[in-house]
């Protein structure tokens, strides 16, 4: 199960957004994807976890959609996965790179130009 990590906004259609994109890799990729969020939003990044290993994941990867490290990527979000493994020591959680930190998201903003 994979979750994807977005700010989150008190803007509905960020949130009704994410979750879209979470639909469409699901199904571009094959895999099980939901969203969650760091902030404001809901499921928050611990919620979907739980959520996950409730419906039976073995491993959950978290990949948090965020161009550039910061306190939210270098400290916030892998307290929560740290939290997240305390909590279910029996799942493997696998925190992934930022998106910026991936080596095709040059090529991807370069495709944009």
């Amino acid at each position: 199960m994979t979750l994807l990590v977005a700010h989150g906004s008190r803007n509905a259609r960020a949130t009704a957004d994410h979750t879209a994109l979470c639909n469409a890799v699901a199904d571009e990729s094959g895999r099980t994807v939901r969203p969650a969020f760091l902030e404001i939003s809901e499921p928050s990044i611990g919620d979907a976890v739980d959520a996950a290993v409730r419906d039976g994941a073995r491993v959950v990867t978290v990949v948090p959609l965020f161009v550039h490290a910061g306190n939210h990527v270098e400290v916030d979000i892998p307290g929560i996965v740290d939290a997240a493994r305390l909590r279910h020591s029996d799942v493997d959680i696998d925190l992934r790179p930022h998106l910026g930190a991936t080596p095709d998201f040059v090529r991807m903003v370069a495709d944009q130009l």
